[in-house]
């Protein structure tokens, strides 16, 4: 359940399934099936950036395979938008158990994965 919200500023520049199979290869670790980009267009103020993500996992999600997954999703806007590293941000949140709902029912994670 990677989930990754993308804020930019052009969304027509950009393809959402580009990035979830850039972000697929870069991670290496295989859940592409479990990928969801959402594009959303947002001005920014302050420092901007190329396009800061918010990426939701849920809290058991193995540390290292974590690390690989936003890291993977920065690579791959990198890679996609053709912009250096300094331009993308991507911000981590663990989601709880029993704090999202797919298919109207409310997920329980395991205790691993």
């Amino acid at each position: 359940m990677p989930v990754a919200q993308v804020l930019i500023s052009d969304r027509e520049t950009l393809s959402a399934e580009a990035i979830v199979d850039s972000w697929d290869a870069a991670a290496g670790i295989g859940v592409k099936s479990e990928m969801t980009v959402s594009l959303v267009e947002a001005p920014q103020g302050g420092r901007r950036y190329a396009a800061p993500a918010q990426l939701c996992l849920p809290s058991p999600w193995n540390a290292c395979n974590a690390k690989r997954l936003q890291e993977g999703l920065a690579q791959a806007l990198c890679e996609t938008l053709r912009v250096p590293r300094s331009a993308i941000q991507v911000i981590t949140f663990a989601v709880p158990s029993g704090s999202f709902v797919e298919d109207g029912r409310t997920l329980e994670w395991p205790d691993g994965n």
